[in-house]
């Protein structure tokens, strides 16, 4: 298998919006409280570069990222981010191993 490859992008609303529609297809369920904590800092100008971005597997699945993609939707604001592509996807039951998917 491939390495993945990290990068930092500037992720737009609409970009966003098309993976979220588009490859988020086995997340936990979805925390609205989470978007709107996330969408608050985004909107207060609080939101910080770090290494919790977006990840995507080799099968071109979401695996990590979906309530920090709908908080850029929310507050309709392009922030830097980092993500991942090419992960492997049996990488998906170790991400965030505290809260039950």
């Amino acid at each position: 298998m491939s390495q993945p490859i990290f990068e930092v992008v500037t992720m737009t609303p609409e970009w966003a919006t098309e993976l979220l529609s588009t490859i988020n297809t086995n997340n936990r369920r979805f925390k609205p409280t989470q978007v709107t904590c996330l969408t608050r800092a985004i909107v207060n100008g609080e939101w910080k570069l770090t290494s919790q971005g977006i990840s995507i597997g080799s099968d071109g699945k979401l695996l990590d990222g979906q309530h920090r993609l709908a908080a850029i939707v929310r507050s309709r604001t392009p922030v830097q981010i980092t993500i991942a592509r090419n992960c492997d996807p049996s990488t998906f039951t170790l991400i965030d191993t505290g809260i039950k998917r």
